[in-house]
């Protein structure tokens, strides 16, 4: 555990971080330089590195700050090994899904803080696959557009049916390529050079938590930032031979290799890189390291309607989730958030004391709204959470699309300030949230939009409190949601907040051009 539970100590963390940002990303710099022998710049190695640095270094200072809040032994040096990843999205499985990988980081980051010395190199260990997935209707799109096109959509966000999809890669092959800039390179854990990684680390003098950043990213850099970039930078530039103007994306910068190391390469050369708003949080929350991180990468960054002082960010909608015209009104969907007992980022929800106060808040609401509300309860989470909420609650079936089981149900219940209550909200589905007092903060702006929101009963921060509510619907929300007050609220917040449309590709098609030229 640790003390930022509360909004106000999170974000003041994120700010003592950003202050030493520019120290880090030169460090970084410094690595990739180091150890790939390419002379690659600032700008490119934040590009191709910059969402793994995030991470890392809000893993570091989390781990800093339990450490000294729990009052927890250093680990024997002797215990200590390194994993080091193939990339960013292999470091996400081996830190969050893997207890005995992060044991054995909290040990390399104890003994350096003890002593400021590391284990001999023949100690480290390497481990992570190298093969990225593609589905077989990526491939067979990509081979029906013309990749000479001067736009290119990687990765977007796109919520609206499997048929709709294919459409609009078919309807805009005229002026984009559709790709998911496959990239397969094998065996690069071969090429880790740890001695020198240990001798990079070793430079470092280790006194504080900045310092501890600093000296255990040479150990971590994943090896396709690394001693392989040279071989993936070649590989990547072989399979695409037409370098567009414009490359487009969701959220392929924070986690695809063939993105990142073409977006580096090709954004030196002249291509504009654009990004798109994905997650619920993003100009919401105070603070947004992710969001910050991505604006700073990107020539143009798109919101779903949001807008502020910065000159790269523009609004640009999305396409509107997949639906059903069905609904059962007395069918009640809880939609809760996954639980990690790893903190993986700085952020409202990915801490474990967060998601358990949420899961806790989630109990309560269901065993005071009990039985006799006029509602049929359904929870869609995972199995784990389902068994931390411990409630008798049937669950979702979860091979049904998210918003379409949404858009079947009467109600809609979040745990969380996600995509998933931007979405109900956007299709005009009665929407509750339940969280937790303190473990979130609006960023000014948006302040009066969800204080609106909160007066017509649609944001909760005490569960008993919102169970009485949604008793006092008496099994049919609509009525409570088509009053013209709350009506008129909800899409002034949706107009800023997340303007999906349905003439969504008529505008890309307008903005992704109008940049390219």
């Amino acid at each position: 555990m640790t003390d930022l539970g509360d909004a106000s100590r999170l974000f003041a963390e994120l700010d003592a971080i950003d202050a030493n940002w520019d120290r880090y990303e030169r460090s970084l710099h410094a690595t990739i330089s180091a150890l790939s022998g390419t002379g690659i710049g600032l700008r490119q190695s934040r590009i191709l590195a910059g969402f793994w640095l995030l991470h890392h270094v809000h893993q570091v200072h989390a781990w800093f700050i339990a450490r000294h809040h729990d009052g927890a032994p250093i680990t024997e040096l002797q215990q200590a090994s390194v994993d080091v990843p193939i990339d960013r999205a292999t470091h996400m499985h081996r830190i969050v899904g893997d207890a005995g990988a992060w044991g054995r980081r909290t040990a390399v980051m104890s003994g350096l803080l003890q002593s400021g010395t590391l284990p001999r190199a023949h100690s480290l260990v390497t481990s992570g696959s190298s093969k990225s997935r593609r589905s077989l209707r990526s491939f067979i799109l990509s081979r029906a557009t013309n990749p000479n096109r001067e736009v290119w959509i990687s990765h977007p966000y796109l919520k609206c049916s499997s048929g709709a999809a294919v459409r609009a890669r078919l309807h805009s092959r005229g002026w984009a390529y559709w790709t998911d800039l496959h990239l397969d390179v094998a065996d690069l854990g071969a090429a880790v050079h740890m001695q020198k990684r240990v001798a990079l680390s070793r430079e470092v003098a280790v006194s504080d938590v900045a310092s501890l950043v600093c000296a255990t990213i040479p150990l971590y850099l994943p090896v396709a930032y690394g001693e392989a970039l040279p071989r993936t930078r070649a590989a990547a530039l072989d399979g695409f031979a037409h370098r567009p103007d414009v490359l487009f994306t969701a959220n392929a910068l924070q986690y695809h290799l063939g993105h990142q190391i073409l977006a580096a390469e090709w954004s030196a050369r002249g291509t504009r890189l654009a990004a798109q708003q994905h997650g619920g949080h993003t100009g919401l929350d105070v603070r947004h390291a992710l969001e910050d991180l991505e604006v700073r990468c990107v020539d143009r960054y798109y919101t779903y309607g949001w807008t502020d002082s910065r000159p790269n960010v523009a609004p640009l909608p999305t396409a509107m989730p997949a639906s059903t015209a069905s609904s059962d009104h007395r069918r009640l969907l809880v939609m809760s958030l996954e639980v990690s007992d790893v903190i993986y980022r700085l952020q409202p929800f990915c801490l474990p004391e967060h998601a358990h106060a949420c899961l806790a808040s989630t109990r309560t609401f269901l065993t005071e709204l009990g039985d006799g509300a006029g509602f049929l309860p359904v929870l869609r989470s995972g199995t784990r959470e389902h068994a931390l909420i411990g409630v008798s609650v049937s669950r979702d079936d979860p091979s049904v699309t998210g918003t379409v089981s949404a858009s079947a149900s009467g109600l809609v219940v979040h745990n969380y300030f996600g995509t998933s209550w931007l979405e109900t909200l956007a299709m005009n589905v009665p929407t509750v949230c339940v969280v937790p007092p303190n473990v979130h903060r609006f960023r000014e702006a948006a302040r009066p939009l969800v204080d609106a929101l909160r007066r017509h009963g649609v944001i909760h921060d005490d569960p008993r409190e919102a169970a009485r509510f949604v008793r006092g619907l008496a099994g049919d929300a609509r009525g409570w949601w088509s009053q013209p007050d709350l009506q008129a609220d909800r899409q002034r917040f949706v107009a800023t907040y997340v303007n999906f449309s349905d003439n969504w590709l008529e505008q890309w098609h307008s903005e992704l051009t109008r940049l390219s030229r």
